[in-house]
């Protein structure tokens, strides 16, 4: 029975590998995809809101706070877990990604917190992205890796890679 035990976690653990793997490589793809299909002078924006579609689904709510530092606030769930709700803060810093005119990159971290039925999990998380804001309508777009280290039960502790995704946001306020 223990060898069926290591087998099926030597498979989960290839498989999830892979998963992971996948979403980075999609990441880039889209990334790739912003920079080079880009139509318009993009502005810098003061307030944002909207849907983060990736590991975590969550409403986003993206504030200038000062002249390149934003707080991205999020709540929603996790796309694999029912009955479990995910909320969080990240800082992050942004700076024009040089020879590319109206991109820019961020990095930053923050905390994160996950409850459901009879458990409470928290974790910090790191954040690395694009942001683009279009020039000729109200819409920013980000992509980004965040992975992050959890604190919780024995089976959700520990390092995490999957976190990131697509973030499309309504810009309420510009400079």
């Amino acid at each position: 029975m223990n060898i069926i035990k290591v087998i099926l976690k030597i498979i989960f653990y290839k498989f999830q590998k892979y998963l992971i793997m996948k979403r980075i490589i999609t990441i880039f793809i889209f990334a790739a995809f912003l920079i080079f299909t880009k139509n318009g002078k993009a502005q810098s924006y003061t307030s944002a809101a909207g849907l983060h579609l990736g590991w975590f689904i969550t409403g986003s709510y993206k504030k200038m706070v000062k002249d390149n530092i934003y707080l991205n606030f999020y709540a929603g769930f996790p796309n694999d877990a029912g009955n479990v709700l995910v909320f969080g803060t990240n800082a992050e810093i942004h700076k024009e990604l040089e020879g590319i005119e109206d991109v820019y990159y961020y990095y930053g971290g923050g905390g994160v917190a996950l409850a459901g039925s009879g458990f409470f999990i928290f974790g910090i998380r790191g954040t690395l992205g694009l942001d683009y804001k279009f020039a000729e309508i109200p819409v920013n777009i980000s992509v980004a890796w965040s992975p992050g280290f959890y604190f919780g039960d024995e089976y959700s502790s520990g390092f995490d890679a999957r976190g990131g995704g697509l973030t499309v946001r309504y810009v309420l306020s510009e400079n």
